[in-house]
């Protein structure tokens, strides 16, 4: 209860910065008009109808098993196989789709989308997972309370916010737009 109201003015403060913070619009407009037909096609909604059970399934399956379900239980394995199967046909969907996709799979043959996928991939496992076990390190080696252990935390938590807002602020001067 005592993160909430750590958390609580700072996102009232980030909101209320977001609302009155203008983002221009770098994108260049078009003089077409389109239609709502012409929008809906380009969202690739059958696109989002075959991923967004893939993964609710995959994501049952490692919820489930050994806890609710044994590993080698029907239900686990069902979800498994159907996760498998529905990844399956929204590849091929994706495929047909071709560069209007949810994810264009032309855009896969770059090596610097899948390189920074990874490396993205290995540096937010590695927060997550020291941030998962620091207040469990706290709690248990240190024998700290909850909330003491979130007061260690805490200069962890603020270093790594300041750090992406500086880094997302240099990203702006030192990136030059794309043209396209």
């Amino acid at each position: 209860m005592p993160g909430f109201y750590i958390n609580l003015p700072v996102g009232g403060l980030v909101g209320v910065l977001i609302f009155f913070i203008r983002i221009p619009d770098k994108r260049i407009k078009s003089q077409v008009k389109t239609t709502l037909p012409a929008i809906l096609h380009s969202l690739d909604l059958p696109g989002i109808g075959l991923f967004a059970p893939t993964a609710i399934m995959f994501l049952l399956a490692l919820e489930w098993g050994g806890n609710k379900y044994n590993w080698g239980s029907a239900t686990i394995i069902g979800l498994f196989c159907g996760s498998a199967g529905m990844l399956v046909v929204f590849l091929v969907w994706e495929w047909k789709r071709g560069d209007t996709a949810m994810i264009p799979l032309s855009m896969l043959k770059r090596r610097i989308v899948w390189m920074s996928c990874v490396t993205l991939f290995f540096v937010s496992a590695n927060m997550l997972i020291t941030s998962y076990y620091m207040a469990i390190y706290f709690q248990s080696i240190r024998g700290k309370s909850p909330m003491l252990s979130g007061v260690y935390i805490l200069p962890s938590i603020l270093s790594q916010m300041f750090c992406s807002v500086g880094s997302g602020i240099l990203g702006l001067f030192l990136t030059k737009p794309v043209d396209s």
